[in-house]
């Protein structure tokens, strides 16, 4: 545990405290963008960057193929939600995907927030 943060249960999650400057993932917890630690364990880590970067329906498939049982797809999802990553598959979901992720805790925040 480093003075500014919290190690999570996941490689690469790293909770940090308001005095850092992370990113929120929307769930108003705090997400370290600059953290990649978990990039070197990925099942992506032998495999070339386009097939990340696909032009079509099929593309993102056979991504998602890879990400399916991937030790750190949580932190590669939380990372390109945090960094609004806008191309590619990151922890198996595609653009689309994490638009609608994105949205959907922005107004589970907002309700929340009217709430109390």
């Amino acid at each position: 545990m480093g003075k500014n943060g919290v190690e999570g249960t996941e490689p690469g999650v790293r909770f940090v405290s308001s005095t850092a400057k992370p990113a929120s993932n929307g769930l108003g917890v705090l997400f370290d963008r600059s953290s990649r630690d978990w990039v070197g364990q990925g099942n992506c880590r032998d495999k070339s960057p386009s097939l990340f970067f696909p032009s079509d329906g099929v593309g993102v498939e056979a991504a998602r193929g890879v990400c399916a049982d991937c030790p750190v797809r949580t932190p590669c999802l939380e990372y390109a939600l945090a960094t609004d990553a806008e191309h590619g598959v990151w922890g198996g979901t595609s653009e689309r995907q994490r638009r609608k992720i994105a949205k959907a805790r922005r107004l589970g925040v907002a309700a929340r927030q009217n709430m109390g």
